[in-house]
């Protein structure tokens, strides 16, 4: 008898965004670069409108930070959008969707995590 543990339930629905006519599933984030996704994500959150106010470099600084957050989101699955997609071929608002959806899958991320070290 064969005891079949079918791990692909736990992955989330996909969630694809479609940017410049390519598809990027963001609904998780790949296990190897979620530290390095928490990491960025942190820093970008450190950046206040406030601090931008007092500091005009910080909003660079976020720029920048959310260039490579969506650059190290990308790389493994999606190698083609690198840092030179990301800092010539989409808008800022683009760029701001794109990190809006990378932290949410991020959020999810670690609610997977919780809810297993529950059970």
């Amino acid at each position: 008898m064969k005891n079949i543990i079918n791990l692909d339930i736990l992955k989330p629905e996909e969630n694809i965004i479609i940017l410049n006519g390519k598809k990027i599933d963001v609904s998780f984030i790949p296990c190897g670069i979620v530290f390095q996704i928490d990491d960025l994500v942190t820093k970008l959150n450190l950046i206040t409108a406030e601090s931008i106010e007092k500091d005009i470099s910080k909003a660079k600084e976020a720029y920048d930070l959310g260039i490579e957050l969506c650059y190290t989101f990308c790389q493994h699955l999606y190698p083609e959008l690198d840092l030179e997609y990301f800092s010539k071929k989409i808008t800022v608002h683009q760029l701001r969707a794109v990190i809006d959806a990378i932290k949410i899958a991020l959020v999810n991320s670690y609610k997977g995590i919780e809810e297993g070290s529950k059970n």
